[in-house]
């Protein structure tokens, strides 16, 4: 959700304004707590895709960037374009020189680690979820 609204003519003012949440539904008893939230996400997120366990977590799909979010590890962000440089302050990595958008894409579950990514020219990705022993998403 985008609790302070922006668009693409306002980046240079305001940049990060969406954010996630993570509730836990006990209709039962109509309480709702807070699990997890991350603030501060790019203005430009499109859409979250939940990974299932065992990885876990969550893939944020922005237009020039895509992030991983999980309650018990750093945030990782990778970076698709020079333009994400310039339109967010999340910590991005560099990952080779593509040249990706991911607007108008569409994204699936292949396994735990595995995500197929359907762009808007018909080029498919499959993105795998790498992590090390301390439960990190590395690249």
């Amino acid at each position: 959700y985008e609790p302070l609204r922006t668009w693409p003519g306002r980046v240079a003012v305001r940049r990060d304004t969406c954010a996630i949440v993570a509730i836990a539904l006990n209709i039962r008893d109509r309480v709702h707590p807070i699990i997890w939230s991350q603030n501060n996400l790019p203005f430009d997120s499109l859409y979250a895709l939940p990974i299932p366990k065992p990885t876990g977590g969550v893939l944020i799909f922005a237009v020039n960037s895509l992030l991983y979010l999980n309650q018990s590890v750093p945030p990782f962000g990778v970076m698709l374009n020079s333009l994400a440089q310039q339109t967010t302050d999340f910590p991005l990595q560099k990952q080779g020189d593509q040249m990706l958008t991911l607007e108008d894409s569409q994204a699936v579950i292949m396994e735990s680690e595995r995500v197929l990514i359907s762009l808007k020219s018909g080029d498919i990705y499959l993105i795998t979820l790498l992590s090390d022993g301390m439960r990190s998403v590395k690249k």
